[in-house]
Order: C-alpha cells, then sequence, then structure tokens
C-alpha cells in the first residue's frame, strides 16, 4: 500500500509499505480521506520524525471504511471516523489497523467527504460547552479561520451574538467566513487591523469585546514543545480600559 513517511524536518515522502494486520481488539480501515491538523505541521515542521517513525504518522484525522474486524461492534463495510491520539496516528496511509475504541461508526449515508471535518467539530463544540457562555445579543472576536475557527464562527453566531468580528492572514478564509456568519472581517496585518475593533457590523463604540476566542493553533507560551490539541484554549472577559 501507499502511505507517507516522514523522513525528515519539513519532509514527508510517499511509500510503499506493506499492508498492516489488525490485532485482537482492532479493526482495519480503507482510508478514504484524510485531513492535515495543524499539531500534524507543528511536528513536522519543528523538528526531525522520532526514531523508527511508523508510515502513516502524523495524522490523526480520517474517515474510511472497515475491511476487516477483530472488534466486536464493527463489520467489514462499516463506514467509521478515526480519533486516534495524535501520537497513534497512521492515517496518512491507505489503510490503518486501529483499536475499535478509536473510531466511531457512521451512520447514514451522506458522503464521507462531508464527514472527514466531524472530529475538528465535535472538539469545537466541546469547548464551547466546556466554557458555557451566553452570547445572545453580545459582540464577539474570533482570532484565525482555520477549520476550528471557521466552526468558532459558525456556532457563535448560531449562539445568538450579534455581531462576530474575525480576523486571520487569509483574504479566502475570510471571504468564506461571511457565509459562515461573520459580520466584519479583518486581514491579520493589513491596512485594516489597527484598531478594527471599535468599528464594523454590529459594533457599538466598546467594539468586540464581550469574548474574544483564539483559533490559531499556535504554540503554548513558554512551552515550546507542547501543540495545542483543544484549539479554544483563551477566553477573555471584556475590557473596558
Amino acid at each position: 500500500m501507499k502511505a507517507g513517511r516522514w523522513v525528515d524536518v519539513g519532509r514527508v515522502v510517499c511509500e510503499e509499505v506493506p499492508r498492516p494486520s489488525p490485532a485482537d481488539g482492532e479493526i482495519l480501515v480503507r482510508t478514504a480521506y484524510t485531513s492535515i491538523c495543524g499539531s500534524d505541521l507543528h511536528s513536522v515542521y519543528g523538528g526531525p520524525p522520532p526514531p523508527a517513525v511508523p508510515a502513516g504518522h502524523p495524522g490523526h484525522e480520517s474517515v474510511g471504511e472497515v475491511v476487516e474486524s477483530r472488534c466486536p461492534g464493527f463489520e467489514p463495510g462499516d463506514r467509521v471516523l478515526t480519533v486516534p491520539h495524535f501520537v497513534d496516528g497512521r492515517c496518512m496511509a491507505e489503510y490503518q489497523a486501529l483499536p475499535g475504541s478509536f473510531c466511531i461508526r457512521l451512520a447514514g449515508k451522506a458522503p464521507l467527504s462531508r464527514l472527514l471535518m466531524a472530529q475538528q467539530l465535535g472538539t469545537v463544540i466541546y469547548a464551547l460547552r466546556r466554557h458555557p457562555l451566553d452570547l445572545i445579543g453580545k459582540d464577539v472576536a474570533v482570532i484565525g479561520q482555520g477549520s476550528a475557527g471557521a466552526f468558532f464562527t459558525f456556532l457563535l453566531k448560531r449562539a445568538g451574538a450579534r455581531s462576530v468580528l474575525v480576523t486571520d492572514k487569509s483574504p479566502a478564509r475570510l471571504a468564506y467566513s461571511r457565509h459562515l456568519g461573520a459580520d466584519l472581517t479583518v486581514l491579520a496585518g493589513g491596512p485594516d487591523a489597527d484598531g478594527a475593533g471599535a468599528t464594523g457590523a454590529g459594533a457599538d463604540g466598546a467594539g468586540f469585546r464581550s469574548a474574544v476566542l483564539e483559533a490559531t493553533g499556535g504554540q503554548r507560551p513558554g512551552h515550546p514543545e507542547k501543540n495545542r490539541h483543544v484549539v479554544f484554549e483563551h477566553l477573555l472577559p471584556a475590557r473596558t480600559g
């Protein structure tokens, strides 16, 4: 089978490797779609790979079909979302053997391409439930419009936020965020960045200060070796100064 292998800093190559066989409690999944998480990029570009890094790693977000099962509850033909721990991810491969506990059966007939981001959506929903907010009629800002930031924008607007300001370095992401409910978009580092919080659709002079959500996926301050696995980390209360 074909699989990606991390061979050096910033370098992943495609290789032919043996197809894995599932052990007791595992299933063999034929990967249909996989996505590249920000933590994957941080790993690949942040340093050399660990010794004997397995084929298919990093990579922990994928959907596929079960072709062999040695785990109760899964049968060949089942469609699954794979949710392994980051260090156990092998989804940059045509096939992956992983514990059934790392898989979620997908019901219905929706295209797998539309279900790939379910893990990321679940992460955002979990974060919002962990930090419940009353956003009805309030102004909020989301820093970063990658997949997590985009889901935050979509959900916050539907949670009753009056106005949602978003910022990102990508004009394409900002354009798409408008379709998700963003009221004001600001290109980070662009000419409109300074003072943007005080103006825009729905802003009332206090600016977008009810809540600020950081969703850039950056490194933890003081801990460059640790990546954020839950992107919702900082909820900043309104500032009056």
